[in-house]
């Protein structure tokens, strides 16, 4: 889940990968809920798309 994180801060949010290497060693209070809901909304994206595949390969 940590991979998911990384890629979330440095590709979507525009971090480092060492500002990101920092954000998720030393989070701060309102850092800490942020990356919580990525996780959650990682997961609910990567199912989003299995789903579209499924629709896509139904057409």
């Amino acid at each position: 889940m940590k991979i998911n994180m990384i890629y979330e801060l440095v590709k979507e949010q525009g971090y480092t990968l060492e500002g990101a290497k920092l954000a998720i060693k030393s989070p701060k209070d309102k850092d800490e809920v942020k990356t919580e809901g990525l996780t959650g909304n990682l997961e609910i994206i990567k199912r989003l798309e299995q789903i579209k595949t499924k629709l896509i390969a139904l057409k």
